[in-house]
């Protein structure tokens, strides 16, 4: 089992406002609890948000705390991860684990 660190909700903050560009993608690989997932989604109120986690509990968390997310419960060492992103999109990558 892989360790699992969560963003501490300032972290996350911080982290957001950081990137400069308007992604019209926002993926978030690994996502935990969300912190920056739910950043996103405050800031970008447009963008696609796909968040990836394979914990099913926390998925339910970031159900309830960002419910336009697209959410994937998959592994990521499988291809299921990627294939959301097919449609030739160009996306921001947050928090790559």
């Amino acid at each position: 089992m892989l360790a699992a660190f969560d963003t501490p909700p300032l972290w996350g903050q911080s982290l957001i406002s950081q990137i400069r560009v308007e992604p019209s993608i926002v993926v978030d690989l690994g996502a935990g609890e969300g912190e920056l997932i739910e950043a996103a989604s405050r800031r970008w109120k447009s963008a696609r948000l796909i968040a990836a986690e394979r914990n099913t509990s926390r998925l339910s968390l970031l159900r309830s705390r960002v419910p336009r997310a697209e959410l994937l419960n998959t592994n990521l060492l499988s291809r299921s991860a990627a294939k959301v992103l097919a449609d030739g999109k160009p996306a921001t990558a947050v928090n790559p684990r």
